[in-house]
C-alpha cells in the first residue's frame, strides 16, 4: 500500500496501525482491516498481533519482516526467553498467520499470575520529544509494561489515556493525541530498583536468540541457589529466600502485581526455584533473581543458563527378583486394572503392585495401564448453576432495557450483552451450563438484519421530514448494497416507494 507510515522505533504494531488510520482518514476500523491486512475480522491487540505476514507483505514497501515486526514492535519479547524453544516458535507462527488468540494462550499471557493492562499509557516527556523529532505522537512498548509505572528513560510517571477493551472495541485501534494527555492526571509511583527497567529494556531490545529449556532453568536456578546460600543441602531455604524477597521488592508492589510470597505449596516462588515443569513470567524470573542477587544481570543468567549441561542421572542398582514374583504381580495387576482402572486400583490397596511393577517391569506397566484407561467422572458442585443461571438472567434484562430505546447504540449482539456482565469471559465459556441465559439470548440479541434496518431508522429520524435519496440514506447509515441483507434490502425499498406514494398523493 502506498504512503503507508513507516514504524518509528519502539513503536508498537497498535501505533503503527493507529497512526495509518488517522493518515488514511478512515473512520471505520473494519475498512482499515480490510485495507493493510486483507481482512475485517483481525481483531486488534496491543501484546500479541497476529496475521503480520499479510500486513508486511501487502505494506512491504515500508515495514519490515514480520520476525523483526515481532521482536522490535510487539511486547512478545517480554515472553520468548522464557519458554521452551519450541513454544517460542509455535508463537511466532501463531503472530504471522491467523491464530485465533492461540498466541495468548501460547506464551502463558493467559494464565499468568500478573494482572493485565487495560488502558494505554504514556509519558509527557516522551510526547514533546515525538513532536520535536518526528512531528507527531506514537505508542510506545516501553510505556505498556505490567510492573513499571514510570518512564524508563525519563524517569517520569505514566498517563493512563486511553481504556483498551477487547471485548467492546475488537477491532478499533486508537490513535494517540496531544489533547487527551491534559487531561488525565499521572500514576502513583511506587519506588522500585532502577534494576528492573534496565533488564525490562534488555529484554525488549535483545533481539531473537534461541530460548533456554525447562531442565537448564532448573540447573541454573540450583546453580544460583547454591552460590548465594540459600540452598539447605539439595533443597531451597524457601524462609531465607522469602525473607530476600520481601527486602529486595516493596510489598505493595509485590501484592499489586500478585506476586507477594506466601506459605502455601502451590505459591510462584516455591514453584520456580524446583523443577520447572511449565513457563513463568518475566517479572516473576525477575523478582526472584534479583532476590537471590542483586549485581545479576539477565544477559549473564542466559549464558550461563545455555552453558549448563544436562544433569548426570544416577544409576541405581536394582534388586534381583524371580520370574514367579514378576508372573504373580502381573497378573493382581491385570486384574484390577481391567476391573477398577489403574488409578482406583492403585488407591484401594494394590499401590504397592503399581510402584513393584513401575520399578522391575515399568514398560509393561504403562502398555497395560494406558489399554485399559478409563475416564473418572469429575463432579464440581462449587458452583450452583441453577443459581447463577437466574442472576445472569437478570442482569442481561437490566443491561437490555438500558439499551432498548437507543436507536443510536451498538449492536445488541450475544458477544456485545455477555461482554456488558461482569462475568463475561466466565458465562461465555460456560454457556452451555446456563440454559436461560442461552435461551435468553438467542430471543433478544439483535442480528445483522436487525441492527441494520434501526440504522436506516436512525438516519430516517434524524432528516425528517425530509426524504433523502437511497444513496444518502445508506451512506449516513453506514451500508452498502453488498453488505446489505436482502431483508433490510426489502424494507428499505418498501420504506422508500410508501414515502413517495405518500408524496405523490
Amino acid at each position: 500500500m502506498l504512503n503507508f507510515p513507516a514504524p518509528y522505533p519502539d513503536e508498537l504494531v497498535y501505533g503503527i496501525l493507529s497512526r495509518a488510520r488517522v493518515r488514511f482518514c478512515v473512520t471505520s476500523p473494519k475498512r482499515l482491516l480490510s485495507g493493510v491486512i486483507g481482512s475485517r475480522s483481525a481483531i486488534s491487540s496491543v501484546n500479541f498481533p497476529s496475521r503480520l505476514n499479510d500486513f508486511t507483505s501487502i505494506n512491504s514497501l515500508n515495514l519490515p519482516s514480520p520476525i523483526d515486526l515481532i521482536y522490535g514492535h510487539t511486547l512478545f519479547p517480554l515472553y520468548s526467553p522464557f519458554l521452551p524453544e519450541n513454544r517460542r516458535l509455535e508463537c511466532l507462527n501463531h503472530m504471522q498467520f491467523k491464530s485465533f488468540g492461540s498466541v495468548h494462550l501460547a506464551s502463558g499471557y493467559v494464565a499468568s499470575l500478573i494482572p493485565k493492562l487495560h488502558v494505554m499509557r504514556a509519558c509527557r516527556d516522551c510526547i514533546e520529544e515525538q513532536l520535536n523529532t518526528v512531528g507527531e505522537p506514537y505508542w510506545r512498548r516501553i510505556h505498556q509494561i505490567v510492573g513499571i509505572n514510570h518512564c524508563c528513560i525519563h524517569g517520569t510517571p505514566l498517563v493512563n489515556i486511553q481504556p483498551y477493551h477487547s471485548m467492546q472495541h475488537r477491532h478499533e485501534y486508537f490513535p494517540l493525541q496531544t489533547q487527551q494527555i491534559e487531561t488525565f492526571s499521572p500514576q502513583i509511583l511506587i519506588s522500585n530498583p532502577k534494576w528492573l527497567d534496565e533488564q525490562v529494556c534488555w529484554l525488549l531490545y535483545r533481539g531473537e536468540q534461541q530460548s533456554l529449556s525447562f531442565e537448564q532453568w532448573t540447573n541454573l536456578y540450583r546453580y544460583l541457589l547454591v552460590k548465594n546460600g540459600f540452598a539447605k543441602g539439595c533443597f531451597c531455604n524457601y524462609p531465607l529466600l522469602k525473607e530476600a524477597v520481601e527486602s529486595a521488592w516493596s510489598e505493595e508492589w509485590l501484592r499489586s502485581m500478585n506476586l507477594f510470597p506466601n506459605e502455601t505449596e502451590s505459591n510462584w516462588l516455591h514453584k520456580i526455584t524446583r523443577k520447572h515443569r511449565k513457563s513463568f513470567s518475566y517479572l516473576e524470573h525477575l523478582v526472584a533473581l534479583y532476590a537471590i542477587q542483586k549485581d545479576i544481570k539477565l544477559s549473564e543468567v542466559m549464558d550461563r543458563g545455555r552453558s549448563l549441561v544436562k544433569s548426570n542421572i544416577k544409576t541405581v542398582k536394582l534388586t534381583t527378583f524371580s520370574k514367579t514374583k514378576m508372573r504373580e504381580n502381573q497378573k493382581i495387576w491385570l486384574n484390577q486394572v481391567k476391573q477398577f482402572g489403574a488409578k482406583v486400583a492403585r488407591e484401594n490397596g494394590y499401590g504397592g503392585t503399581y510402584l513393584w511393577l513401575y520399578r522391575h517391569n515399568r514398560d509393561w506397566l504403562l502398555k497395560i495401564n494406558n489399554k485399559y484407561k478409563r475416564p473418572i467422572p469429575v463432579v464440581n458442585n462449587r458452583v450452583d448453576w441453577k443459581r447463577r443461571d437466574m442472576e445472569i438472567v437478570r442482569a442481561l434484562i437490566r443491561i437490555i432495557d438500558k439499551h432498548f430505546d437507543d436507536v443510536s447504540g451498538p449492536r445488541l449482539s450475544i458477544k456485545w450483552l455477555v461482554s456488558q456482565l461482569d462475568t463475561g469471559t466466565s458465562v461465555e465459556k460456560y454457556l452451555y451450563k446456563l440454559p436461560l441465559a442461552s435461551i435468553y439470548l438467542a430471543r433478544y440479541s439483535e442480528s445483522i438484519t436487525d441492527y441494520q434496518i434501526r440504522r436506516i431508522t436512525q438516519v430516517m429520524i434524524m432528516t425528517r421530514p425530509n426524504i433523502l435519496p437511497r444513496w444518502q440514506i445508506l451512506r449516513l447509515s453506514g451500508l452498502s448494497d453488498e453488505r446489505m441483507t436482502q431483508m433490510t434490502c426489502e424494507f428499505l425499498d418498501s420504506l422508500l416507494a410508501n414515502f413517495w406514494a405518500l408524496r405523490g398523493l
